[in-house]
């Protein structure tokens, strides 16, 4: 065989691997290598609401109306 082709073929296996590499840490980055529960959002419900919402004033979080301050940044609700 040439050289040629053979400094090819290893430049692309090197490139194979390190981009496997890369993949499986960012995969792996994603959930942070553990696993993990329901995850809620910001802007998810207790069992308990009342269905009724307050939008936040200040940084525009939606909360239950049974709430007495916003839970994101603690403004109390008026």
């Amino acid at each position: 065989m040439y050289t040629e082709f053979i400094i090819i073929y290893i430049g692309l296996a090197l490139n194979l691997v390190l981009t496997s590499i890369a993949l499986f840490f960012a995969a792996k980055g994603k959930t942070g290598g553990k696993k993990r529960g329901k995850r809620r959002s910001k802007n998810s419900f207790d069992d308990q609401s009342s269905g009724v919402i307050t939008i936040c004033k200040k940084c525009a979080l939606q909360y239950d109306a049974n709430l007495k301050k916003c839970p994101g940044c603690g403004t109390p609700k008026k």
